[in-house]
């Protein structure tokens, strides 16, 4: 029996320097095919925690950042050295999924940092939203200032001052007499959770970097389709 289990040990250690090692773990880096020109990679990611009554940790009042189930799949499809398209879809807790960015990007030179994007395109404002994965994200939820939603509306208005004090803390349910007169959700002050449609220049030479923007709907509230015949202008330098 001995001879017989030092023979099996040593046929496997032979083995084991001639066959190659396998992982048996889900790829840590983008996946790329079509020599390089093709980049998949995705993300998923989820939370659960205890009940939250007090709706501190609602992102939008509808989905509790301790309760989250979020799958995401970024493609970088690389046409030529000048021209590219990039894509994100996503889903939180098995909904839909959302085009969460999709765009043209077009380098006319390859040696210098300039660049325009056409599409769904990134934020100009902030550098929050533009984190890929989840774990980019130091916080359990979002910024303030992208998660609490406020008492204005994008569809209605206050007849007078009166009127808007009296929403005080309604940014989950908030009526007015002028425009759409059903209650609804007011606006955070920068969206986290969409990106707009529009063009964006990027340019940066040394120490100087700067993007400018123009897009279909706002910063808290991007559009596809317009609905107020205006655009909305961004730079950041």
């Amino acid at each position: 029996m001995k001879t017989a289990l030092r023979a099996l040990l040593v046929c496997a250690l032979a083995l084991s320097r001639q066959l190659p090692a396998r992982a048996q773990a889900l790829p840590s880096e983008p996946v790329s095919i079509a020599n390089g020109r093709v980049t998949l990679s995705g993300d998923v990611s989820g939370a659960f925690g205890t009940a939250d009554t007090g709706f501190f940790n609602y992102t939008d009042y509808e989905h509790s950042a301790l309760r989250v189930f979020r799958v995401d799949l970024t493609t970088a499809v690389k046409l030529n050295d000048h021209v590219s398209m990039l894509g994100e879809v996503r889903t939180e807790n098995v909904g839909p999924l959302q085009a969460y960015a999709f765009y043209l990007r077009v380098r006319p030179w390859t040696r210098r940092a300039f660049d325009i994007q056409a599409g769904r395109v990134p934020p100009t404002f902030g550098a929050f939203t533009r984190r890929v994965y989840a774990s980019e994200n130091p916080l359990i939820g979002y910024p303030l200032a992208y998660q609490y939603l406020t008492s204005l509306r994008p569809d209605a208005l206050p007849m007078n001052a009166n009127e808007l004090l009296s929403m005080r803390a309604r940014g989950w349910l908030s009526s007015y007499s002028i425009g759409n007169p059903v209650p609804a959700a007011g606006l955070p002050l920068a969206s986290g959770f969409r990106w707009d449609t529009g063009v964006q220049v990027h340019a940066g030479a040394g120490l100087v970097d700067a993007t400018v923007s123009v897009t279909t709907g706002t910063l808290s509230n991007p559009l596809f389709r317009d609905d107020n015949s205006g655009r909305q202008v961004a730079a950041r330098p």
